[in-house]
């Protein structure tokens, strides 16, 4: 399978999202992932010691937290709040890009 970068931003309608790794994230918010709408800021939770977190889990806490900001930056503030949703969205389009094949067959690695 493939190994989907993380950005360190990414615009959605002209806005700045920047994305960063919070290690406190998990002790301070009891949250894996958070976006601050406000300041266009994503914070993604590190594998650490004390939060061991594989490759694959951080890839699908950053496109959860991708449709949280592309639902609110659409207007759909409600479908935004939706958890289950966005869960579902996030990963269906996370699949999407560990499966994806390019030209000439390859994949990123």
């Amino acid at each position: 399978m493939n190994k989907v970068p993380i950005p360190e931003s990414f615009m959605i309608f002209g806005k700045t999202y920047r994305v960063s790794f919070d290690s406190n994230l998990k002790s301070n918010h009891d949250a894996v992932g958070c976006l601050n709408y406000t300041t266009g800021k994503v914070y993604l939770s590190p594998n650490t010691i004390e939060s061991p977190r594989c490759k694959e889990e951080i890839e699908r806490t950053f496109f959860h937290e991708l449709i949280h900001a592309v639902l609110y930056e659409i207007g759909s503030d409600k479908l935004s709040g939706n958890e289950n949703l966005v869960n579902l969205i996030s990963s269906a389009v996370h699949q999407a890009f560990k499966t994806a094949t390019y030209p000439g067959g390859k994949r990123t690695k």
